[in-house]
């Protein structure tokens, strides 16, 4: 009987030591996920502010091409 229970304690042991070995790397792909997933906001970021500009260029350039044109038409 102490025998059967030493065996099945080691056997617990032995899918225990399995188990962690298996999910060594869950803290790692945790901690790559989360810098994945904090680039990736900032990047969001960084294209609403893209857009945002981007706009505003295509405004003022319109602007401008306007006002030359308006310029440059001869006036009766």
């Amino acid at each position: 009987m102490v025998d059967n229970e030493e065996q099945l304690w080691r056997d617990i042991l032995v899918k225990l030591a399995r188990i962690e070995e298996q999910t060594k790397g869950l803290d790692e792909l945790t901690r790559d996920v989360s810098r994945a997933l904090a680039i990736s906001k900032e990047n969001q970021k960084a294209i609403v502010e893209m857009k945002a500009n981007n706009k505003w260029a295509w405004g003022f350039i319109i602007t401008i091409g306007i006002s030359f044109i308006t310029y440059f038409i001869p006036r009766p």
